[in-house]
């Protein structure tokens, strides 16, 4: 995780606004970015939920923030998983084609 309390000594505190709150972090400094990138990829949603959904309120704004973020990853460990298979049945392919062609 990058922005937890382990080996405070090591990290800096940066300040990250989300939906109009200010946060404060403890990040390793080579962390800082990755962080940074993605409470503005947050904030980026937050506001075009927001034009949205002009009668929602900032839970439900960041509920739906939440849920499209984790749709995101999941597609995306969707795709690495199937690129392992696809790795799998590559090296599988190659050998049945070794195997065939020893006949």
């Amino acid at each position: 995780m990058y922005c937890n309390a382990e080996h405070v000594m090591e990290k800096q505190t940066i300040n990250i606004i989300i939906g109009g709150r200010s946060y404060k972090f403890q990040v390793a400094p080579e962390n800082e970015s990755k962080v940074r990138a993605a409470a503005k990829k947050i904030e980026t949603k937050v506001t075009s939920y927001l034009q949205r959904y002009e009668n929602k309120d900032m839970q439900d704004i960041l509920s739906i923030v939440l849920l499209d973020t984790t749709l995101s990853l999941i597609s995306f460990e969707n795709k690495e998983e199937m690129s392992d298979v696809m790795r799998q049945l590559n090296d599988l392919d190659a050998k049945l084609e070794k195997y065939i062609s020893s006949r």
